[in-house]
């Protein structure tokens, strides 16, 4: 007799499991789907499956339970439509921040260009600021100015020195030569096809930045008060006369705006001038009067001309008392311009002066400063807009991966990167401060014309300054460095800066 062994509590339990599992299944089976039909041909079985919300479901318990919560969207606000604010937005929208500009100006492709007449050059570093955000939009910029890298210097309508005939390396791009409008209009234009949904608030004038509430006071156009906000950045890209650098009122912070020496008035003109280079900007000397002419090329039917002079020089052009002959007497290179028109902007504008800007650390809090509102040569180098197109390329990089928390270690980053730069182009701009020696200053003028002369061929002299600043992208401060021997102070080096603005940086947490 054979007897059968009882299932041990292991095998048991097993089975039990199995067998609730069992259950289980057909049961979830039923509920999603599975149609259990009777027996057809023998054993077998048509089923019907939908599998997708079984796994559908698991998937999205597996997300939920191992994704992380979303990062709060950084909220910019940009104060000022310039060049250095529209490329702000440009750079800080590609990178997902949520962005807000305020302009008091009306739209500038809705204006005369005489309302911002003055052309501006873009040089090397200009153009890698603008092509950091893509070609197209360098090339929708591009087609609204005129290339050229030659400079002529006329002493009387017949002796011209040609002091830059534009660089022998092909691959070194010429200068871009248009009107602050142009580039404001290609930089808008840009931001609305990538950007379709996005707006510059313009006509909204700034009164007021209320930096401990990270909100900003403006007035719109009919009159009405408003506060926007609150913002988790505030950036002044509003230029010499900054409403936020003045509002940055902590102990710690220095700002020095300095009036520059001399008037100008500048004006479009819609034809070109018969008897110079119009490939060529060109420095006119006055054949009767004080007041020089700049003439720029805008594009290859017109351009833009500078007239200024000593500051309380009386003269015509500047008092705005004058007839076609009388500029024809000063200047008769300008034979071929529109003299009716010239004359008619002369009068209509009052002459302008240009200031400089230093500050020493260009960020407290959450607000910072950019081109020049935190540092300004009057047009003195020519890398005025150069330079404020770079700070807002440096300070989207900065803010790029910067959660809110850690927004004031991202606005020291750019402190870190900027102020020696515009510490530097200072310096180079208007030379040595103080009391400066007669070695020195005869050291420096050798320097230039060797420099000028040689432009480092033969292992002679170095290129000269306005190349190093226009065509190269050596920074500013190294550039200054190599230098210091024709200044009375040395330029700190970066750890020295560092500390200073960490310093600083500690000192000045809130703006108040």
């Amino acid at each position: 007799m054979i007897t059968k062994k009882k299932p041990s509590r292991p095998i048991k339990i097993r089975m039990i499991f199995l067998g609730s599992l069992l259950i289980l299944v057909m049961f979830a089976f039923k509920c999603h789907g599975f149609h259990m039909n009777s027996l057809e041909s023998g054993s077998r079985i048509k089923r019907k499956i939908q599998t997708r919300p079984i796994i559908f479901s698991l998937h999205q318990s597996v997300v939920k339970s191992n994704e992380k919560a979303p990062k709060k969207t950084i909220k910019v606000c940009i104060v000022g439509a310039g060049p250095s604010g529209l490329l702000a937005a440009h750079c800080l929208l590609k990178s997902g921040k949520q962005v807000s500009v305020y302009e008091s100006r009306p739209d500038p492709r809705l204006l005369d260009k005489e309302d911002r007449a003055y052309a501006l050059g873009i040089g090397i570093r200009g153009r890698t600021a603008i092509r950091s955000v893509d070609e197209s939009l360098w090339n929708t910029v591009k087609a609204r100015g005129y290339e050229s890298e030659r400079f002529d210097l006329y002493l009387t309508p017949k002796i011209k020195l040609r002091l830059r005939n534009g660089s022998k390396n092909k691959d070194v791009e010429p200068s871009l030569l248009l009107s602050q409008s142009d580039l404001c209009a290609a930089l808008l234009d840009g931001l609305e096809k990538r950007y379709p949904n996005f707006k510059v608030h313009f006509k909204q004038q700034i009164s007021m930045v209320c930096s401990n509430k990270n909100c900003v006071s403006l007035e719109s156009s009919d009159g009405e008060n408003i506060v926007a906000g609150p913002f988790d950045v505030i950036v002044g890209c509003d230029g010499v006369n900054s409403v936020v650098r003045k509002s940055i009122e902590h102990k710690s912070f220095t700002q020095k705006v300095q009036v520059l020496p001399g008037e100008f008035k500048v004006c479009q003109s819609s034809s070109l001038p018969s008897n110079i280079d119009s490939t060529a900007v060109s420095l006119i000397l006055p054949k009767a009067g004080s007041t020089t002419a700049f003439f720029e090329p805008t594009s290859k039917r017109g351009g833009c001309i500078l007239f200024s002079t000593g500051r309380g020089v009386q003269d015509k052009i500047m008092s705005g008392n004058l007839t076609g002959d009388d500029i024809l007497e000063r200047f008769p290179l300008l034979d071929g311009v529109d003299l009716e028109e010239l004359t008619r902007q002369l009068k209509k504008q009052a002459p302008s002066r240009a200031s400089s800007v230093q500050c020493n650390i260009y960020h407290c809090g959450s607000t910072v400063l950019c081109g020049d509102a935190a540092h300004a040569t009057g047009g003195v180098s020519g890398q005025g807009v150069n330079s404020g197109l770079v700070d807002a390329t440096v300070l989207a990089e900065c803010l790029q991966d910067t959660e809110a928390a850690n927004i004031q270690d991202a606005l020291l980053k750019y402190s870190k990167r900027q102020v020696p730069e515009g510490k530097a182009l200072y310096d180079l701009s208007f030379g040595p401060e103080g009391n400066v020696s007669f070695t020195k200053q005869l050291l420096m003028i050798l320097t230039t014309a060797v420099d000028f002369f040689f432009q480092g061929r033969f292992g002679i002299g170095r290129p000269p300054l306005q190349t190093l600043l226009g065509q190269t992208l050596i920074s500013f401060s190294d550039i200054r460095r190599k230098r210091n021997s024709l200044f009375i102070d040395k330029f700190p080096d970066v750890e020295v800066t560092n500390k200073s603005l960490e310093k600083l940086h500690n000192q000045m947490k809130t703006c108040i």
